[in-house]
């Protein structure tokens, strides 16, 4: 990967008009990749505020982890909607190229692609105005085709060989997990093209796990609501240079979709900073065990991660979300499909 360095991103030319309106609906919503969303949304004349919603958990850097920041995560999913996996361009879907000309872009702008850096230790989120208001500029100058080679050839031939495997055995990371929750592509076409992108890492940069990055925007889609508020965001933003929780619930519609799903044991749902609210039965993993005719514990409780735990679960875990009346399925098990 080192050698990527050596492809320098062209300049770019900023546009005022574009960051207006990026600020503009920054200051209504107040996080990153919803914000990015809509912009992109408003300066392409479509109507879509599902992807808003599929951004909803995105910002903090996925599921408010600190990874991928908001601005980088929004124009792959547009990215993906404009092409999908259907044109291959030696070997790679085009979204490959185009998704790494803007990872690079970014990575010229802000020197890294992670939340977590970019905040650093700010309590007002300084730093995250500026990859809020360039992203849709770095979006338009890419589908505008000015930046060049963005794969060095000897990864691209990486690339196209693990895409070519994983293409023949018609698996992709994000688009599993949706296949997982009773989507399908028939009747969803948009959203599997919308999570082109999450596959291997993110375009294949061993990033964040693409089937939690799925899991995040399935939750988002499901139950998320869309902030529009300036005298919300202005009370978050308070909150949040005052050191308290800005991630509370009550502060911003986007807060609770960003801490539904963590990644606990197998694919447990739980609220991130108050796991002790949902009920008991409901915080349960569906972990083998095994207890005597007196219902005592004889055997200790599972690690659904650990290969040589011989008490692995082998079943499908069904988790609610709290709220709604929905569940969301995950395989404790990799190779276990989820129940329909």
């Amino acid at each position: 990967m080192a050698n990527q360095t050596n492809i320098q991103p062209a300049e770019l030319t900023p546009n005022w008009a574009n960051r207006g309106k990026s600020f503009t609906n920054l200051l209504h919503m107040g996080h990153c990749a919803p914000t990015v969303m809509q912009t992109l949304l408003d300066l392409s004349s479509i109507k879509g505020e599902w992807l808003v919603r599929l951004s909803a958990g995105m910002p903090g850097g996925i599921g408010n982890t600190g990874f991928e920041c908001g601005a980088l995560t929004s124009p792959l999913v547009m990215m993906g909607l404009r092409d999908g996996l259907r044109q291959l361009d030696g070997g790679l879907p085009v979204i490959f190229d185009r998704g790494h000309a803007h990872k690079r872009q970014f990575l010229a702008c802000h020197k890294t692609l992670n939340c977590k850096q970019i905040r650093g230790n700010d309590r007002f989120p300084a730093h995250c105005i500026p990859p809020v208001v360039r992203s849709p500029e770095i979006y338009w100058h890419i589908l505008d085709g000015q930046d060049g080679e963005a794969i060095p050839q000897e990864e691209r031939a990486s690339y196209a060989r693990l895409y070519a495997h994983l293409a023949a055995h018609e698996f992709h990371c994000a688009q599993a997990v949706l296949l997982h929750l009773g989507y399908t592509p028939a009747a969803d076409p948009e959203l599997f093209d919308a999570v082109s992108a999450f596959i291997g890492g993110t375009l294949f940069l061993g990033k964040t796990c693409s089937a939690f990055t799925a899991g995040v925007m399935a939750a988002g889609l499901k139950i998320g609501e869309i902030e529009n508020s300036i005298p919300r965001v202005v009370r978050l933003l308070a909150i949040m240079t005052a050191n308290g929780n800005a991630f509370d619930d009550s502060l911003n519609k986007f807060n609770h979709r960003m801490s539904v799903l963590r990644p606990g044991g197998c694919g447990q749902l739980h609220r991130q900073r108050s796991p002790g609210a949902l009920p008991a039965d409901r915080r349960k993993c569906c972990r083998k065990s095994s207890a005597d005719a007196g219902g005592r514990q004889t055997a200790p409780r599972a690690d659904p991660l650990n290969p040589r735990d011989s008490n692995r679960c082998t079943q499908n875990a069904k988790f609610p979300v709290r709220g709604t009346g929905h569940h969301i399925r995950f395989p404790c098990q990799p190779g276990v499909r989820a129940a329909a």
